[in-house]
């Protein structure tokens, strides 16, 4: 998680000629990125449940078969972070959860806001389906439930906005970006208390 979050991140800095700063977020004053990621425990962010992997768990890559009550899972990966042999549950429920936050069906149809201006000052704003509204809290209490720890999937979820931030076309990228930087400091600054 730690190599592959600063490759993307460098990438991201490259791409969009984006330069690590202080920035207000949403009315929330937040360190540079670099400080946030130099502080995070990433002990506890790498220790996962091993298990079969998809890699790729989003809502696009599920199908439901009503006929025969079956799931099917489009679009594995070949290796997780270079293991053969297994993945992490923890990142399977991250990448579900990123797309509980993000409808990528929303942001085909530009259903979000990102801006800065003057110094560093930036917003975002997103619409979000409201049955994936309902479902956050179902699956956060799933989570508690089955004994995982959402403190673990939460800040997955955010390092993911952050990996995958690069990726994406601007200004999409961009609110990737503040969306992964914006939720690590938050979580981050929530288990700090």
């Amino acid at each position: 998680y730690k190599d592959k979050t600063f490759e993307r991140v460098a990438q991201y800095y490259q791409t969009f000629e984006k330069v690590d700063a202080v920035e207000m977020i949403n009315g929330q004053r937040v360190p540079k990125l670099a400080d946030i990621l130099k502080n995070l425990d990433w002990d506890f962010v790498c220790k996962g449940t091993p298990s079969g992997f998809h890699g790729d768990l989003h809502f696009e890559n599920i199908i439901y078969d009503e006929k025969k009550n079956k799931f099917t899972l489009l679009d594995w990966r070949q290796d997780f972070g270079g293991i053969l042999e297994y993945g992490d549950t923890y990142y399977d429920l991250a990448k579900l959860y990123h797309g509980l936050i993000i409808s990528h069906e929303l942001i085909a149809e530009n259903q979000f806001s990102v801006g800065v201006r003057g110094e560093n000052i930036v917003t975002f704003d997103f619409q979000r389906k409201q049955s994936l509204v309902e479902i956050d809290e179902y699956f956060k209490t799933y989570i508690v439930k089955k004994g995982y720890s959402l403190a673990r999937v939460e800040l997955l979820t955010s390092l993911i906005f952050l990996n995958i931030a690069a990726l994406h076309h601007y200004p999409y990228s961009q609110l990737l970006y503040f969306l992964g930087k914006y939720g690590l400091f938050r979580q981050t600054s929530a288990q700090a208390k």
